[in-house]
């Protein structure tokens, strides 16, 4: 009987031993399919090329503004830049930037009509900027891509943003329309999408302040759409003859999107801040006039500011 009961007792000891390594095996099993997967997913949407259209107008702080974006979008794979200047031509300035960037780019140029040119004493944010600029941009996308054959996404980069790479990564994956929270925008630390605990995958509200009836309350930074939209759409576009904060609801409805519950929520469910409204000082130049006054000049320099 005690030889039955040790026997009995030894094949009693393997089996927790059996199903230790039963289900070690199925977890690394597990875990070998989610990191195949993950890595699979992740070269298809490398592979999705992002269009960063911006529009640039002519100022003592553009050329350090235009620098510091093409710094951002040098470390960003799969781009091509998109830059429409304010100008009835292309400029030297513009040009020589964007050769000597690295980015691969499209030099574009388009003229603000007379009655939308903001006056100096007019606060910046009572007239819309750049519309001619980002419309042409649009027409050569139109001109340029193929509907249902460039796997693309389309972002508006303002030149004065603050931009984290990870923005550019969680953005190459939208299907149709996609958007996420924009740091000191709206007068607001952050405005933008909202999404609950337990379904971070839907949108459930919009953080904002300004007129929040808007079908589409976001900011022109905190949104991205498919190529094919813009393609499938062409006459989509912005307006000068919009109130105040309808460029972005103008745009997207033209796109053939009604409300914002129907955008996917990137940047980790509306979670992290990956963009920044920033806006540079004008730079203080009392003594360069004064001096000027006084017929006093700058010694001459090979470099524009």
């Amino acid at each position: 009987y005690a030889f039955k009961a040790s026997a009995f007792s030894m094949r009693f000891s393997k089996r927790p031993k059996r199903c230790l390594i039963l289900v070690t095996a199925l977890f690394v099993g597990l875990f070998y399919v989610l990191r195949t997967h993950r890595k699979s997913t992740s070269v298809v949407y490398s592979n999705t090329k992002i269009y960063i259209l911006t529009a640039t107008y002519p100022r003592l702080v553009q050329r350090a503004e235009l620098t510091r974006l093409c710094n951002t979008l040098r470390n960003v794979k799969n781009i091509h830049w998109i830059v429409c200047e304010d100008s009835e031509s292309k400029t030297n300035l513009t040009a020589t930037l964007l050769e000597r960037c690295g980015v691969p780019y499209t030099h574009l140029f388009a003229e603000t009509p007379s009655f939308a040119r903001q006056m100096p004493s007019v606060p910046y944010w009572t007239h819309p900027r750049g519309v001619a600029q980002r419309n042409r941009g649009l027409q050569w996308l139109r001109e340029v891509l193929v509907q249902g054959h460039d796997k693309a996404v389309l972002y508006i980069a303002d030149d004065d943003n603050t931009y984290s790479l990870d923005l550019f990564e969680e953005m190459r994956s939208t299907r149709r329309a996609s958007t996420w929270p924009v740091g000191l925008s709206g007068e607001l630390p952050w405005e933008g999408c909202v999404t609950l605990p337990e379904n971070r995958s839907h949108i459930s509200s919009m953080w904002v302040a300004h007129n929040p009836q808007r079908p589409f309350p976001i900011d022109m930074a905190g949104f991205a759409v498919n190529v094919n939209l813009v393609l499938e759409h062409p006459t989509a576009a912005l307006d000068y003859n919009l109130p105040r904060g309808m460029q972005e609801s103008h745009f997207l409805l033209g796109l053939g999107l009604k409300h914002w519950s129907e955008l996917e929520p990137k940047a980790d469910g509306c979670q992290k801040i990956l963009v920044w409204h920033t806006r540079t000082a004008d730079p203080v130049l009392a003594s360069w006039r004064r001096l000027q006054a006084q017929g006093i000049l700058a010694p001459p320099i090979q470099d524009p500011v």
